[in-house]
């Protein structure tokens, strides 16, 4: 998973936080609700950032980060990755991406705690 690739095309939406405040939170929606679908997920998502127009290239984004999340989640190989960014980028930034990344995990478990049963996927 790109950490750069899915930033540069999040930048287009200043309502949506970091690819790992995204990832976070779909692992908490997935590790508090056992699954969630996609559509839901992205759904989900858009309301909750208030997003009203999407581009074909988010979309391709988030169905990226949703399969591969959701595979290294749910595989038996300890494959799961966190999208922060590249060992080389400083410190400080991507410790501050981790925390982002926590946050928004905690954030999904908070969401999959409420009904989902409206979202229609």
């Amino acid at each position: 998973m790109n950490f750069e690739e899915i930033n540069k095309t999040l930048s287009g939406y200043e309502q949506l936080e970091s690819p790992s405040f995204l990832q976070g939170m779909l692992a908490g929606l997935i590790s508090g609700s056992g699954e969630i679908s996609e559509s839901a997920w992205i759904k989900k998502l858009l309301q909750e950032a208030g997003v009203k127009k999407i581009k074909e290239s988010l979309l391709k984004v988030l169905h990226q980060l949703y399969v591969e999340t959701e595979r290294g989640l749910n595989s038996s190989g300890f494959e799961f990755e966190l999208c922060l960014p590249d060992d080389d980028q400083d410190m400080m930034f991507r410790a501050a991406l981790l925390a982002q990344w926590a946050e928004g995990f905690l954030y999904g478990i908070g969401l999959s705690e409420k009904d989902l049963s409206n979202v229609n996927p």
